[in-house]
């Protein structure tokens, strides 16, 4: 076992540590311990496996490097190492100490267990400070791999996909075009066999043939009726084609179907999944559009606190999705530009639950406090109204057909009634910030910085 210091912590056990196959696997899942495996592929790979499973953030996102195998091209280590030589290590103690001080600013990362996948995802993309890029892979039957996201999961699994865009649904990714791909529906293979087959029989035995038009007497025919020992000749008038373009051209190339001798000139097109071997047209296989994703302002809102979502079980029913609500914001916009002698007003809610000398709150205890306040709200809304809380503690409020002023009378008085129940409750007032916003305001088109750009305490 080999011990490489790594200066800039505080704390002298987290140091980088050269691990072989020999070492016992307790080693692996010590927490902050920055690891060199030296092994077989598969063995470091299960290792990785093993580490990022942990439910302990400062287990699963420890930073973790490799010796490679030569010609190891996709992977899931945060680096390869060619040899252990003091340029290699320093390379690897400036990447490993980065990635760990970004842990350390994690709440609970160091006894807390992190069970929400998504929770996993975003604590994993907000401390490697890169995105995360799909690459094609042959290996895997999806087609597609995002490294160093892979031993997160049990295999390379179509959910990853599935909470990637959920995700960026949420505000906390931007998603980015990468591809665009067809999938088996059956089984979800990406790898499908694309065929030419023939319109009247169905068969795949095609041969493509060319035709040719003779200029002087306009015969069109296959290239086969021009054929003779001395080289290209019309067969409706005998004379010889010499000179493309001058004596003939080439209009267009057809099929000949081996099995039914039909003549087309346009094939039908099958697909063959490779793994389920289930044939269908192109347009009924499932089509995916592949993004690449880097997290948001507002995830990293998410992956420090711990928070992925409100409980929506606890909250009011009149609540709705954040991403419900900014497609209603965006509708109402588009709505005031066509009527501009209407208007609405967005207003934002949110408290600072901490005063000067008071300990800051936990993530749970804002989470409670928010659902109190949802109830005050309740007692204002308007059946037009829309409501969401993109984060605790921050409400958000569309109010259809109101303007400004009329916005900002709610606001004060939602204010006093919120002291008033704090104060009672808990002995103290927190400090409110509110903000109103008409639709028509450019700034409207800002709204996730908004979100994110609020304090967390």
């Amino acid at each position: 076992l080999v011990m490489i210091g790594v200066s800039g912590l505080a704390n002298s056990t987290y140091a980088a540590q050269l691990v072989t196959e020999d070492t016992p696997d307790d080693r692996l899942l010590q927490p902050g311990q920055f690891l060199i495996l030296q092994g077989r592929r598969s063995w470091a790979e299960a290792s990785l496996r093993r580490i990022r499973r942990h439910p302990i953030a400062g287990v699963y996102l420890k930073p973790v490097a490799w010796m490679a195998e030569e010609g190891a091209r996709v992977h899931d280590f945060d680096l390869l190492l060619p040899t252990v030589d003091p340029g290699a290590l320093e390379t690897w103690r400036r990447k490993a100490s980065e990635i760990w001080s970004r842990v350390t600013q994690l709440e609970g990362w160091e006894r807390l267990p992190d069970r929400s996948m998504k929770l996993r995802l975003l604590r994993y993309l907000a401390t490697r400070h890169e995105p995360a890029l799909p690459r094609r892979i042959g290996q895997a039957a999806v087609g597609f791999v995002y490294p160093g996201l892979g031993a997160l999961f049990d295999t390379v699994d179509p959910s990853l996909f599935s909470l990637l865009e959920e995700l960026a649904g949420d505000g906390c990714l931007d998603a980015g075009f990468f591809s665009r791909a067809p999938f088996c529906q059956s089984c979800g293979s990406a790898f499908l066999h694309f065929i030419e087959t023939c319109p009247r029989c169905g068969s795949a035995e095609l041969q493509a043939e060319q035709i040719l038009h003779h200029y002087r007497c306009a015969y069109v025919g296959p290239i086969d009726d021009f054929r003779q020992d001395q080289g290209l000749v019309c067969p409706k008038c005998q004379i010889p084609l010499k000179q493309l373009g001058t004596d003939y051209d080439r209009p267009a190339d057809v099929w000949v179907c081996g099995r039914c001798n039909h003549t087309f000139q346009d094939a039908e097109v099958m697909t063959c999944c490779f793994q389920c071997e289930s044939e269908a047209a192109p347009e009924d296989r499932i089509w995916r559009v592949i993004h690449s994703y880097r997290i948001t302002a507002l995830g990293r809102h998410v992956a420090r606190t711990g928070v992925l979502e409100p409980e929506r079980s606890d909250y009011p029913d009149y609540l709705i999705p954040y991403a419900e609500f900014q497609k209603f914001l965006q509708v109402e916009c588009f709505r005031l530009e066509r009527y501009p002698d209407d208007d609405s007003a967005l207003l934002m809610f949110w408290w600072q639950g901490s005063e000067s000398g008071q300990p800051a709150p936990t993530p749970r205890e804002l989470h409670e406090w928010t659902v109190e306040f949802a109830q005050i709200i309740k007692s204002y809304l308007r059946r037009t109204d829309l409501v969401t809380i993109p984060r605790d503690p921050v409400f958000l409020m569309l109010c259809l057909g109101t303007g400004i002023e009329g916005v900002q009378i709610v606001a004060k008085k939602l204010e006093r009634l919120a002291c008033q129940l704090f104060q009672a409750n808990l002995g103290r007032q927190p400090e409110f910030g509110w903000r109103a916003l008409s639709l028509r305001d450019p700034e409207i088109a800002n709204l996730d910085r908004w979100v994110a750009g609020i304090p967390d305490d």
